[in-house]
């Protein structure tokens, strides 16, 4: 869970999940009712994700997106780079 102000969401209709960032960057992946970790991903713990490279690369996220079909979701970030996931 985030320990600083959540800077941006988006909620993801294929997991039917919620994608938040904070101000540290740090992304969490988390199911709206449970706020639990969704059931669809494929990973067991955060730690064996990208989900660390915005705080990694000392960014923010400015806005965050999910493709049309639900399968990758992006961030435009403060330092001027789009990640995708």
């Amino acid at each position: 869970s985030h320990r600083v102000h959540v800077t941006r969401m988006r909620y993801h209709p294929g997991l039917d999940a919620v994608i938040s960032t904070d101000r540290k960057g740090l992304i969490e992946l988390w199911d709206p009712e449970t706020l639990e970790t969704p059931k669809g991903v494929s990973w067991r713990y955060k730690s064996d994700t990208d989900l660390y490279e915005l705080a990694k690369h000392k960014t923010t996220a400015l806005s965050i997106d999910v493709s049309p079909d639900g399968s990758l979701f992006a961030c435009l970030c403060a330092d001027k780079f789009v990640r995708v996931w």
